[in-house]
């Protein structure tokens, strides 16, 4: 993360969109899309030929592909933003002892003023990034699924969330 970027996410609280996260992350939103569109197809041809188990089965599909398109969109939108947390007294040792006490990995300060740690792999997650920025008495926090060299996860099951309250509870005891 250089400057720039750095300033971005302080104003925004969100990173900003590169093309490598639309190939990488967003293109994963074309598999539930297609669910819908065959679902309303089918749909429409349930309907058009009056054929009630193509109905039936047709907005069951449709009604996954929705489903599944809503939950994909929400959860790579919560992927992008920042949740944005004051705490008294919030020193760099503090947030470096609570990291290392949530249990996250590979944890490096920057100059800039924010931390990067990792977390290892789940039955939900193959790894997430969690980036924690501090300025002045708020902090930024946003945990995001990196997968390793081989794999591609651009979403998980809410473990980016767990990641966060696990990481807000052990600062909170300090």
């Amino acid at each position: 993360m250089n400057k720039v970027e750095f300033e971005f996410i302080k104003k925004n609280k969100r990173w900003s969109i590169k093309f490598a996260d639309i190939y990488s992350k967003y293109f994963f939103i074309i598999f539930p899309f297609t669910l819908v569109i065959v679902g309303y197809s089918a749909t429409i041809a349930g309907f058009k030929n009056n054929v009630t188990t193509l109905k039936f089965t047709a907005i069951i599909i449709l009604s996954l592909g929705i489903f599944l398109t809503a939950f994909v969109i929400k959860r790579l939108y919560q992927n992008q933003v920042f949740s944005c947390i004051e705490i008294n007294n919030l020193t760099k040792e503090k947030v470096k002892k609570a990291l290392k006490n949530a249990g996250m990995k590979n944890m490096k300060y920057y100059q800039l003023g924010y931390f990067v740690a990792t977390t290892g792999v789940s039955w939900f997650s193959w790894g997430e990034q969690i980036t924690v920025i501090i300025d002045n008495h708020k902090l930024l926090i946003n945990s995001r699924p990196t997968g390793s060299l081989l794999t591609f996860q651009p979403i998980t099951i809410f473990k980016d969330k767990q990641n966060i309250r696990n990481f807000i509870k052990e600062l909170e005891i300090q």
